[in-house]
């Protein structure tokens, strides 16, 4: 449906760029791996969906816990839910799953 280049929000780049990520150039409707955080205590691969608004999937590994927890999000920017992946992987945060 949509044939766009995509990049990242003016508002996301600083973080992505701090946090050594790809600013990316992507087709609609492909998730891409645009890379990983790696820390002492945890390790998120970051990836992104862009329809054109972008959808986020992180995959976080806390290795003190040894512990993998995957979340996805609706659309939104990246820095609304950083700060979420990043208390994952800190083991600030648990998601717990109920049917």
């Amino acid at each position: 449906m949509f044939n766009e280049i995509n990049k990242p929000y003016k508002d996301d780049l600083p973080l992505i760029l701090e946090l050594g990520l790809d600013e990316f150039i992507l087709e609609s409707n492909v998730e891409s791996n645009i890379g990983t955080v790696d820390t002492e205590d945890y390790s998120i691969d970051v990836y992104v969906t862009c329809a054109p608004s972008q959808f986020w999937r992180f995959d976080i590994f806390n290795k003190v816990e040894g512990k993998r927890t995957v979340i996805t999000t609706g659309s939104g920017m990246f820095t609304q839910y950083w700060d979420v992946a990043k208390m994952i992987g800190q083991g600030l945060v648990a998601v717990k799953y109920f049917e």
